[in-house]
């Protein structure tokens, strides 16, 4: 009798730790999953999608105790001639390693995301002046200076980084994207490896730029330009 009762004790307990065993694994599963969800898998940076929380909450909290909000958009500068002369294999080692360097160059408070290919977004948080804004991009320039060595590779890699400020120049995820990327476009076509913060003027010589496009896309559509000797 006593004998049957501690064999249906044992029973019992495997029965509790197989139980558990599940549990832990599915788990771990969710917390996989959910990962995956937010983080970029080459670089296990934060996605689009944590971006977006991290920064609307930066805006939450910057709106109440009137600080500002700095959104970096950087461009690496002749990633693809490396990217496609050297292999992709290589490629996504580079950009492990500037993600690497990124990381280590800003605070803890701070967020780094890859946005997408080549594209890396940096929100900066608890800002009070430009000073402090620039000081931390020329570091992020700084660590950049030189090769970076990638197993018997040694490529020279430079940025080009796009300045927008909450709220000065946009006071939601969108548009303070929409105008670092203005000024990061505005950096990289004055010569790359260098920062520009946005401004109205940047705005206007972009929308002139795309107009034109369109006009031109337009007259050849229509058979309207020639050419003469």
């Amino acid at each position: 009798m006593y004998k049957r009762q501690e064999e249906r004790t044992q029973e019992l307990n495997s029965t509790i730790e197989l139980l558990h065993d599940e549990v832990e694994e599915r788990k771990l599963a969710e917390e996989k999953v959910n990962h995956l969800a937010l983080h970029d898998p080459l670089t296990g940076l934060p996605n689009r999608n944590l971006l977006k929380d991290r920064l609307n909450e930066a805006l939450h909290h910057a709106n109440r105790t009137k600080e500002q909000v700095v959104l970096l958009f950087i461009d690496l500068d002749r990633f693809k001639s490396i990217n496609d002369s050297l292999g992709h294999q290589l490629g996504d080692s580079l950009l492990k390693e500037v993600a690497k360097r990124l990381t280590e160059t800003v605070r803890e408070t701070d967020t780094v995301a890859r946005f997408g290919g080549d594209e890396f977004i940096i929100v900066l948080t608890h800002i009070t002046s430009d000073y402090e804004i620039e000081n931390i991009v020329n570091d992020l320039h700084t660590v950049f200076e030189g090769v970076i060595s990638i197993g018997t590779n040694e490529v020279f890699m430079t940025l080009s980084t796009g300045i927008s400020v909450y709220p000065q120049d946009g006071k939601d995820f969108a548009s303070l994207m929409k105008n670092a990327d203005a000024a990061m476009y505005h950096s990289k076509s004055h010569g790359r490896n260098r920062y520009q913060f946005f401004n109205r003027g940047i705005d206007q010589h972009i929308n002139q730029r795309i107009e034109l496009e369109s006009e031109l896309y337009q007259a050849i559509e229509r058979n309207q330009l020639h050419v003469y000797y």
